[in-house]
């Protein structure tokens, strides 16, 4: 498939898939600390939430107090963002005097020691779950680690893979289909910076992020700087991006044997 967009786009209306196409799946995985007085929350993980090892809805990330909220698969957008917002009236409601903190970056941190790792239980699982984020804690830092984030899940209709555009000898072999999805992910890619300039929300920064690499910034508080017109310093090379990690994971996404290749780097 050499087709250029104008080609791609033409074929897909006319074939009738446009309709398909809205009935791709979409599921969230939203991470948020749960923080008290302005601090990341000390407390482990409260029994009323469920177990964070098993419970499919509701689990910790990285940190102790990293919650992580995770949506089943969705067609229908709507009933996904309800079942979101039902997730966090719940835990809202059965974290006590705790709150659930809105910013993707964390608020201020003066040691790694305030920022508990996750814990699990004494399983199998639950130990390795542990020893693998001790692992992080030891490679990138725990700050870094406690930056929150929104994880977003889509997959294509069953139906898309039986149309007639896809009509060469391999249209429901699992190469076609690693294909067409990694043409997707290059297209995210490639407009990624747009989707951040529209979107990103997060211009604030607490000063344990700037270390001596706070030019530009104004001060807002005695603990938080702001960047003027910034969008999301979360995704810059203060935030998760971080330029020394970024030059470690260079992941091609030019086809699912290169994609694995780089991962066994």
């Amino acid at each position: 498939m050499t087709d250029d967009f104008e080609s791609i786009t033409t074929k897909l209306f006319s074939n009738g898939l446009k309709d398909i196409l809205a009935e791709g799946k979409i599921g969230i995985e939203k991470e948020s600390l749960r923080v008290t007085k302005s601090k990341i929350s000390r407390k482990k993980h409260q029994p009323s939430l469920g177990s964070a090892l098993c419970h499919k809805h509701i689990t910790t990330d990285f940190s102790e107090a990293l919650l992580e909220f995770i949506t089943p698969p969705f067609v229908d957008k709507n009933a996904g963002l309800s079942f979101l917002d039902n997730i966090h009236h719940f835990v809202s409601h059965n974290i006590g005097d705790e709150i659930i903190w809105p910013f993707s970056m964390p608020p201020f941190i003066e040691s790694d020691d305030q920022i508990p790792i996750a814990s699990y239980g004494s399983s199998n699982l639950a130990l390795f779950k542990t020893t693998y984020r001790n692992g992080l804690s030891h490679r990138y830092g725990r700050a870094m680690q406690a930056i929150a984030g929104i994880h977003f899940n889509y997959s294509l209709s069953e139906k898309i893979w039986s149309s007639e555009f896809f009509n060469n000898k391999q249209k429901n072999s699992s190469t076609q289909r690693s294909t067409i999805y990694f043409r997707m992910l290059r297209n995210l890619h490639r407009m990624n910076w747009l989707i951040l300039f529209l979107f990103g929300a997060s211009p604030i920064v607490s000063k344990n992020f700037l270390s001596n690499r706070n030019t530009g910034f104004q001060k807002l508080d005695r603990h938080s700087y702001y960047l003027p017109y910034a969008t999301s310093l979360r995704m810059s090379d203060l935030g998760y991006q971080n330029i020394h990690q970024s030059n470690n994971l260079a992941v091609s996404l030019n086809s699912l044997q290169e994609y694995i290749f780089d991962l066994k780097q």
